[in-house]
């Protein structure tokens, strides 16, 4: 069915057709300023959500780096006390190797220091970062009654501040081992050993 529009039909449609022109106009204008303000909003909430995950993995980063801290401080501690983390100090490691030789009646001990270097350099480029591995070659020597009194020199060493590995040692008899009417009583053997003295620096 069609309906005919006259020219009289016109007045009494126009206000009704803008009417519904207006009113069509604002539902789109409404619907388009809610879309916009749907999408505003859920930007907004992503970025919330976005920061909020942020907060919370560097709470559980702080969380595991400070457990790693208090899992570490005392073994750091420990390392400290032990001479181990310091700078090298000469002049008690002498003083102190003297003390071990003394206790245990030993004969006297010849030190050598050799100059310190970075164990890491000595092998790959240092990165530069994190405390630094030093080594130095430390040498003694001394005349021996026994073997045992080279065993006790070490062990004496184990109690000093610091960490020392023993690279090598070597005994050889004494030229004087042999003393007439005196029997087991002098020099009988030469002691010479190489032990890596290793601090880590800060």
């Amino acid at each position: 069915m069609f309906f005919h529009i006259t020219k009289e039909d016109i007045p009494l449609i126009k206000r009704p057709a803008l009417t519904f022109l207006a009113v069509v106009s604002v539902c789109i204008a409404l619907y388009g300023g809610a879309l916009l303000f749907h999408n505003t909003q859920q930007r907004a909430l992503e970025k919330i959500r976005a920061e909020r995950d942020r907060i919370e993995r560097l709470q559980r980063e702080v969380t595991e780096e400070g457990q790693t801290i208090q899992n570490y401080l005392e073994r750091y501690r420990l390392l400290a006390l032990d001479g181990i983390i310091s700078n090298e100090d000469r002049l008690a490691l002498i003083e102190n190797i003297a003390g071990v030789r003394k206790s245990h009646l030993l004969y006297p001990v010849r030190v050598e220091i050799e100059p310190q270097i970075s164990w890491a350099g000595a092998r790959t480029q240092e990165t530069g970062s994190g405390p630094t591995l030093r080594v130095s070659a430390v040498r003694l020597s001394l005349p021996l009654l026994h073997e045992g009194d080279l065993v006790r020199l070490l062990d004496g060493l184990n109690a000093v501040p610091g960490l020392f590995v023993t690279d090598a040692c070597v005994m050889e008899r004494s030229s004087s081992a042999v003393v007439p009417g005196r029997p087991g009583l002098g020099e009988n053997l030469n002691a010479s050993c190489r032990l890596f003295w290793i601090t880590l620096q800060d």
